[in-house]
């Protein structure tokens, strides 16, 4: 019974949402980000309707272009400038799927770009969008701690097989990916602790945002992703107290603090579901170097084919013929797949993405709310690079390119042009530096 009526406040939500992401595109980036952590209620069957994947991506990808639709008709797209990182990205991307022309097993290849299209296009050519106007890194924070809260205590209350969510479609059993739902409670414990340090959240809702914390806590657990888990408590660490910092600088201690508080929590509570063997150190060394087995052999094999490979690379998902399964290792199948021209672009993305953010939060001007909005979306883009370390591939890593883009375009709404270099930045004369005047006259001195 909970358990319905969580999944009809979890539809009456994302239809309110994307109903508001008319005035406020931030909500349709919070649904497109949380189109797989959805599924798992919904596809429960617990409201009645017969509604399937396809129907929640579909509903999705139409939220984010009623949203975006609206910027358009405000002409809020008439200051966008392309950036090298927008097109660093799209030229991966690109690139990626013209190198399934000299792929080992085109069919193969093809079938995966075939499949991954939609969403890439969806994740990342459109979504990030949702990002540019201003203030809307806030509104997408508070969507997904709306839409998390109820995933999170649905999933508290769903029945699992292992560590997964079992789904009846098309009449077969079928299990959930463990991992999406490990990485939305990520998601949600994250934007909760940023949100507590909003300078207009009132004093009664940041005790809230704790126990959304604790809830996307639990859900990271339950999933049983060792890689989730690790990734929260990592970007926690690093990105909470630089937000902190910009709020009072003894913040930073008591972010530290909920931070491992939050860390020995997760530990205590996969112990308590039945997965302590998952996080025992010979079994975490089998998975690590079952990866890099994986991603060396492909390398090798790129590497051992002559020159127009290790530039080029062998294909995208060229593995799946090569070596029966992709690496889990997204650099180093990008090395062998795309070659160095490939792994070039992606770390080149990486390197501007940060290089921008390093720029804006230290300048002076930037408010602290739009600090720690960026600081957040800088945090998501870290938890997802450092899975692409542990799992999945060039063609579904769409969140990493999607908070990476979202990122950059939030940028570009906090009053700064983009790049600066370092020396320009270094011959910034401080306004408040005192100059010499004349006594008589009160006019600065000639230096």
């Amino acid at each position: 019974m909970l358990l319905t009526l969580l999944t009809w406040a979890l539809l009456a939500a994302i239809a309110l949402l994307a109903f508001q992401s008319r005035k406020h595109s931030g909500y349709a980036f919070a649904l497109v980000t949380s189109t797989y952590a959805v599924e798992h209620i919904i596809l429960q069957g617990r409201s009645g309707l017969p509604i399937r994947g396809a129907h929640t991506n579909i509903f999705m990808g139409l939220s984010c272009l009623f949203a975006l639709g609206f910027l358009v008709s405000r002409g809020s797209f008439r200051t966008f400038r392309w950036e090298n990182s927008n097109l660093l990205a799209f030229v991966l991307i690109g690139f990626a799927i013209l190198s399934t022309i000299w792929a080992p097993d085109f069919d193969t290849s093809w079938a995966v770009i075939s499949e991954s299209l939609p969403y890439l296009c969806l994740f990342v050519l459109l979504a990030p969008f949702c990002l540019f106007p201003r203030g809307q890194i806030d509104r997408f924070m508070q969507a997904i701690v709306l839409l998390g809260g109820l995933v999170c205590l649905g999933l508290m209350y769903s029945e699992l097989s292992g560590r997964s969510v079992q789904v009846e479609i098309n009449r077969e059993i079928m299990n959930l990916n463990p991992l999406a739902a490990g990485s939305y409670g990520a998601y949600t414990a994250i934007c909760g602790m940023f949100l507590i340090y909003k300078s207009s959240l009132a004093g009664w809702w940041k005790f809230l945002m704790y126990g959304v914390v604790a809830l996307g806590i639990f859900v990271i657990a339950q999933s049983g992703s060792r890689g989730q888990l690790l990734g929260f408590v990592i970007t926690s660490a690093v990105w909470l107290p630089v937000t902190a910092g910009a709020v009072a600088r003894k913040s930073v201690v008591i972010a530290l603090v909920v931070t491992v508080v939050a860390a020995v929590a997760a530990y205590f509570l996969f112990g308590e579901l039945g997965w302590t063997s998952r996080i025992e150190g010979d079994q975490v060394q089998h998975s690590i170097d079952f990866r890099v087995n994986l991603a060396t052999e492909l390398v090798s094999t790129c590497w051992s084919k002559g020159i127009f490979y290790v530039l080029f690379g062998l294909g995208n998902s060229a593995s799946y013929s090569l070596i029966g399964s992709y690496p889990h290792l997204v650099p180093l199948e990008i090395l062998a797949e795309e070659g160095f021209i490939g792994f070039g672009l992606f770390l080149s993305f990486i390197i501007v993405v940060f290089r921008q953010l390093q720029v804006a939060i230290l300048d002076s001007r930037i408010s602290r709310d739009d600090r720690t909005a960026l600081c957040l979306l800088a945090c998501l883009f870290t938890f997802e690079l450092l899975l692409c370390l542990k799992q999945g591939s060039l063609m579904g890593s769409t969140a990493l390119f999607s908070f990476g883009l979202g990122l950059t375009y939030a940028l570009k709404t906090v009053g700064m042009q983009f790049p600066i270099t370092a020396t320009q930045i270094k011959s910034r004369t401080p306004n408040t530096v005192p100059r010499a005047r004349n006594s008589a006259t009160g006019r600065p001195l000639e230096l």
